[in-house]
């Protein structure tokens, strides 16, 4: 795991942009956001994976709590592959989110 690589600098500020984007169409979810954490950059190796797990774990009430409450509102996973190298039907990888229930 590296954080705030280098060479990310140009994703950092499209994501930036996104997020603006996003609170420019009155997304209110996103109203309160005035930052972000650095980027985190992850290698996995050919079957090696992310374990299932809870990324956000707040009560669902204001200023929420709960053992792993973090004030992040949204994450953005890119895959970064070379064009045509990954088949996710034959090399899996597909992102999955589960619901509160599940996880």
């Amino acid at each position: 795991v590296c954080w705030d690589p280098d060479g990310f600098g140009e994703l950092s500020a499209r994501t930036d942009a996104i997020v603006r984007l996003l609170r420019a169409a009155d997304c209110p979810a996103l109203a309160a956001v005035v930052g972000r954490q650095k980027p985190m950059l992850s290698r996995y190796a050919a079957g090696d994976f992310f374990r299932r797990h809870v990324d956000n774990d707040c009560a669902p009430v204001p200023g929420g709590r709960g053992p792993r409450c973090s004030p992040r509102v949204l994450t953005a996973v890119y895959y970064l592959q070379q064009a045509g190298a990954w088949d996710a039907s034959a090399d899996g990888g597909c992102l999955r989110l589960y619901g509160p229930q599940c996880a």
